[in-house]
């Protein structure tokens, strides 16, 4: 029996594969697709730094004062964010090029409060703040160098303290509770918009700033672990900053325990600044 045989079509027998054509119709849908899809990419990545910092952020807070609520003080063993000599951690990184924006270093016990020391008792003994953490001499991994214990003396060690003569120290003052008397709005891309003004509230207080490493007694109790910041740089500090307010004795509650006022992200950032980043990074519709 003979087999019917079906003639293949000329282009079929002569060239399996696409045409220059057809090949040239398919770059251009893909290009179209990634010029859609690339700038979404773009946003999400930009969006998730300033989400991830806020939600952190916020989550280490409850932290902190779930453990307060606890225990009855805030942990031991907060990272100091000095040196062993005393001096500010250069590894400390915010939005001003690399170059921290926002601390300072000060002495715990100034000629401004009264020889009671209740600056320092306010944050040592009645907050619970006996040990805290400076960086080891050797930096191996700048989020694993805070090994050193040191008990607290509030009469004599120095700490760090948030500055009110930069913009992003103001903005951070004022987040704490601590609104400016005259018109001032903060934007992390834009800076500050008017003049902060310290109220009269912020007279006699001083707002002290102590990383949450992984030494912190916290951990382990209503922390499972120190976190570290999305999108932080491998050499820079990328642990989240616990901010006190201190009363000392020129305010108007001397001697008050003190006071977690909020947590900021290690670029030194609040929850509304990340906030703010987040909807700046949505992409405007065109």
């Amino acid at each position: 029996m003979q087999r019917l045989r079906i003639p293949s079509s000329p282009r079929s027998s002569r060239n399996p594969g696409f045409t220059l054509i057809e090949l040239v119709i398919v770059m251009v849908i893909l290009s179209t697709l990634a010029a859609l899809v690339i700038p979404k990419l773009s946003f999400l990545q930009q969006q998730s730094v300033p989400v991830s910092g806020a939600a952190t952020s916020q989550d280490v807070m409850n932290n902190l004062e779930t453990f307060k609520t606890t225990t009855g003080f805030y942990p031991l063993r907060l990272d100091s964010l000095l040196t062993q000599s005393g001096a500010l951690i250069p590894q400390l990184f915010g939005m001003g090029g690399g170059v921290s924006q926002v601390f300072v270093a000060t002495p715990a016990f100034d000629a401004d409060y009264n020889l009671a020391g209740s600056w320092g008792m306010a944050f040592g003994p009645a907050a619970g703040v006996y040990t805290v953490v400076d960086q080891d001499a050797v930096i191996n991994d700048v989020n694993s160098s805070f090994n050193t214990p040191r008990a607290f003396n509030y009469q004599t060690d120095a700490v760090a303290t948030i500055s009110q003569a930069t913009n992003q120290g103001q903005a951070i003052w004022q987040a704490a509770g601590f609104p400016s008397t005259t018109q001032f709005s903060y934007s992390p891309m834009a800076g500050a918009i008017g003049a902060y003004t310290a109220p009269a509230s912020a007279t006699g207080v001083t707002l002290v700033a102590m990383g949450v490493g992984p030494q912190c007694s916290a951990v382990g109790s209503t922390m499972s672990s120190a976190p570290q910041q999305t999108g932080q740089q491998a050499n820079y500090y990328g642990r989240y900053v616990a901010v006190f307010a201190v009363y000392g004795a020129g305010s108007a509650y001397p001697g008050k325990t003190a006071e977690l006022k909020l947590v900021l992200d290690s670029f030194q950032q609040t929850v509304g600044n990340n906030i703010l980043l987040y909807k700046q990074a949505t992409p405007i519709d065109q």
